[in-house]
């Protein structure tokens, strides 16, 4: 996903710095001071209360999208209500407890639950909602991290990790609120204009390497074994650390 969006900032905006990530763990308990919220340097600050939590400084101030709210394509505003209790979701501490974990299958829901639902909680408004948090930028900064957490978890054993894969292939969100697959995460029921997820790949609910990630004509599909390679033929990018030159 993050890859794609380098992609096509590359060659719709002319765009070449690269995707950056937010270091959240820096910035937990207290993202309200995050250089990430400068309204000059990041992307603007928290939402205004009285003015039902639009952001109202930084270079997406006046930026109107069609991301949401939900399921909904309408033109709104980008809401943010920082939660600093959520945000140490992202601390070093939690990042650490996932880090630790031997296997693919612990590690995933450790991060899923923890460092992602953090960093969504903690910057609050239209991030906290599972369907249409994309619409704020911070969204792809956010999952740039946690790919980096990916691979952070990966290169302390390469090769054994860099092929590591499992856990289960279908989020909830079927058009009765039920999660597929005995899952216990039930996203939003999706409404009947609502193309259901596409699963191609292997039968059955376990995530494998052949499973077909759908781009919907964004970028080329690709298969997860494809993308399980930050240095592979397709990727071709690196992380750098923050204590780095």
């Amino acid at each position: 996903m993050m890859w794609a969006h380098e992609e096509l900032l590359e060659q719709e905006c002319g765009w070449t710095g690269g995707q950056p990530y937010w270091h959240e763990q820096i910035d937990a308990g207290h993202f309200i001071n995050s250089t990430i919220l400068d309204p000059v340097l990041g992307f603007g600050g928290d939402g205004d209360r009285t003015a039902d939590d639009c952001i109202q400084d930084g270079p997406f101030a006046n930026y109107t999208n069609q991301v949401g709210v939900g399921y909904d394509v309408r033109e709104q505003c980008i809401t943010r209500r920082v939660n600093e209790t959520r945000s140490i979701g992202t601390s070093q501490e939690r990042v650490d407890e996932c880090l630790a974990e031997d296997t693919w299958e612990a590690a995933w829901p450790c991060i899923e639950g923890q460092p992602h639902g953090g960093g969504h909680a903690g910057i609050g408004g239209q991030m906290a909602n599972p369907i249409s948090s994309p619409g704020d930028p911070l969204f792809y900064l956010h999952h740039t991290w946690l790919d980096k957490i990916w691979w952070d978890w990966q290169k302390m054993d390469l090769p054994a990790r860099l092929f590591e894969m499992s856990g289960q292939n279908l989020q909830g969100g079927n058009t009765t609120g039920d999660a597929p697959c005995g899952g216990e995460v039930i996203f939003p029921p999706r409404p009947d204009d609502v193309p259901e997820p596409v699963v191609e790949g292997d039968p059955g609910c376990a995530t494998t390497l052949d499973h077909v990630l759908h781009m919907f004509g964004v970028v080329e599909d690709r298969t997860i074994r494809e993308v399980m390679d930050i240095h592979g033929p397709l990727l071709r990018y690196d992380y750098v650390d923050p204590d780095e030159p």
